[in-house]
Parts: structure tokens; C-alpha cells; sequence
């Protein structure tokens, strides 16, 4: 067996998912929504400190928005099978950029934190969403490498968006970094919502 040709043909084979072209729109909306994600707590937790001095209340930043992965954001996560997957995903988008444009005002540092929470609940539910839709949109041969190339995109995320939201943080300042992230969320909620039927 040619272990070596086999491992040559899986990129490529990953990547002939997104000639399908629903899929593509879902993955595209799932990685603009992941980029968003990651730059915006680091542009918030920038803001924090800026406002606070404290690399604790910075800190304090990431721990409460991933806080929703643990507990109510996974009794969240059931709700794409009841409300419908596209409803959900829009809902959680829209939810993300109202709450991070709302964390651009000079809010108390509490609020700031509660606001990252709930951002954060948002989050499990438009992920199941997002997993429960890939059978439903590419063929059944092609599922496996589908789900393969979305968790590649999520680990990659987590890098480039902390690396996408540095630069840009470095470019323009936090607040207008943060307003672009949150308008991140608001461009996957449109290409979501072109998946309806």
C-alpha cells in the first residue's frame, strides 16, 4: 500500500469539500466566525488592561468567555436540533456582534465581563449547528473529509485569529479591531443565512 501517495491525496481530498458549494459557504461563514471570535477576546482583554491596569482583569477576559463551553453552553448546543440549524447559527452570530459591539462603550469592567460570558454562550450552539448541518450538505461520501476540514479549521482559528487580531490590533488600536471583529460575526450570519432550505 502506498501510505505516502494516500497521505498526498488526503489535502487534496479535504479540500474538494468545498467545491460543494453550500459547504463552502458554511465553512467560510464557520471560519470568518472563528477568526472573529478569537481576535475579538484578544482586543477585549487589550482594552481591559488598557482600562484597568491589571493583567489579572485582562485575563479574567478569556476565562469567562470560555467559560461557556463548561455547563449551560453545552444545554445550549441542543437547541439546533429543536430550532432548526440555520436559525441557531444566525441567532448566535447576531447575538456575538451586538454583545462585542456593545463592549466598545465605557462599560464597568463587571458588565464588560458578563457580556463576554454571554458572548461565549453563543458559541456551543453555533458549533453544533454548524456539525449537525455538514451531512445535510455534502454527499454522504464526502462527510467524513467534510468534518475533517472543520476541525482543522477550528485548531487553525484559534492560532491565526489570535495572530489576524495582533496585527490588527497593532494596525488600528483595539476599539476599531473590535468593532471589525464584531462585524465578523454579522458577514457569517448573511453567508448562514443564504443555506435556508
Amino acid at each position: 500500500m502506498d501510505e505516502g501517495g494516500a497521505l498526498r491525496r488526503r489535502p487534496v481530498a479535504l479540500l474538494r469539500t468545498l467545491r460543494v458549494a453550500p459547504f463552502r459557504r458554511l465553512w467560510l461563514a464557520d471560519v470568518i466566525s472563528l477568526l472573529g471570535d478569537w481576535a475579538a477576546r484578544l482586543a477585549l482583554s487589550v482594552i481591559v488592561l488598557d482600562r484597568t491596569g491589571s493583567p489579572g482583569w485582562a485575563a479574567a477576559v478569556t476565562a469567562v468567555s470560555l467559560a461557556g463551553y463548561v455547563g449551560i453552553g453545552q444545554v445550549l448546543a441542543t437547541l439546533a436540533d429543536r430550532r432548526g440549524r440555520v436559525l441557531v447559527m444566525v441567532v448566535a452570530d447576531l447575538v456575538r456582534a451586538g454583545l462585542f459591539a456593545v463592549m466598545l462603550l465605557d462599560l464597568p469592567i463587571g458588565v464588560v465581563l458578563g457580556l463576554a460570558f454571554l458572548a461565549g454562550l453563543a458559541t456551543p450552539p453555533f458549533e453544533a449547528a454548524r456539525s449537525a448541518a455538514i451531512p445535510d450538505l455534502v454527499p454522504e461520501e464526502q462527510y467524513g473529509d467534510a468534518l475533517a476540514l472543520a476541525g482543522i479549521s477550528v485548531q487553525a482559528a484559534v492560532v491565526l485569529g489570535y495572530l489576524g487580531g495582533g496585527g490588527l490590533i497593532a494596525w488600528v488600536g483595539a476599539e476599531p479591531a473590535l468593532a471589525v471583529n464584531a462585524a465578523t460575526f454579522a458577514l457569517s450570519a448573511i453567508l448562514v443565512l443564504s443555506l435556508r432550505g
